[in-house]
């Protein structure tokens, strides 16, 4: 049986824990917000370039927009493999063994 001393210690990290997936998908938000941006940018840019006359900068435009676009996409997967662990180590502490600290194979210390 835990003590009142492990017990408020599991409550404080599950409580850290949460605070993590919380923050995890702020930034997931931000990013994708980000991302929604840029393709409005794109879009734009690339309608402007087809017009007659227009700036031959555009092409540049465009490029670097793909690769701010293809950052964000990445950030956006990290993010999102680290929130599907942290939510995994959410489940593994809510239904797992009290005894075990969450994040760690059993019969890793």
């Amino acid at each position: 049986m835990a003590t009142k001393e492990e017990d408020r210690a599991r409550m404080i990290a599950r409580h850290n824990l949460v605070v993590s997936i919380i923050e995890i998908n702020s930034q997931q938000m931000r990013s994708q917000s980000a991302r929604a941006g840029l393709e409005i940018e794109r879009a734009c840019a690339v309608r402007d370039a087809a017009l007659p006359g227009a700036s031959p900068d555009l092409a540049g435009v465009i490029e670097e927009l793909d690769r701010r676009m293809a950052a964000l996409a990445n950030e956006i997967q990290r993010l999102a493999a680290r929130r599907d662990f942290l939510n995994a180590g959410l489940i593994e502490f809510d239904t797992g063994d009290a005894s075990q600290p969450v994040g760690r194979p059993s019969g890793e210390q």
